[in-house]
């Protein structure tokens, strides 16, 4: 399914979540990482830096968006298909 969420979106997710998450919830944790995924596949590489660089995101949250940054460009190209 085709579509892409703009950085509004996505910046009003991570203020509502973030704070969730941090606090134990393990849906907003999930929801975030899940946030993450779909970042990866818009390839919205410059967001993902800005995640994996937030220190008030968790280190799961902070994790998944740096190893979506560590992938060779040519397998996050794929991804998307």
């Amino acid at each position: 399914m085709g579509g892409a969420s703009d950085a509004g979106f996505w910046q009003q997710a991570f203020a509502r979540h973030s704070l969730r998450a941090r606090a134990g919830s393990s849906g907003s944790e999930r929801l975030l990482r899940h946030a993450v995924y779909a970042i990866s596949i818009q390839r919205d590489l410059p967001l993902l830096r800005r995640i994996a660089a937030d220190p008030d995101l968790t280190a799961s949250v902070r994790a998944s968006a740096s190893w979506w940054l560590s992938l060779p460009s040519h397998m996050l190209a794929s991804a998307e298909h």
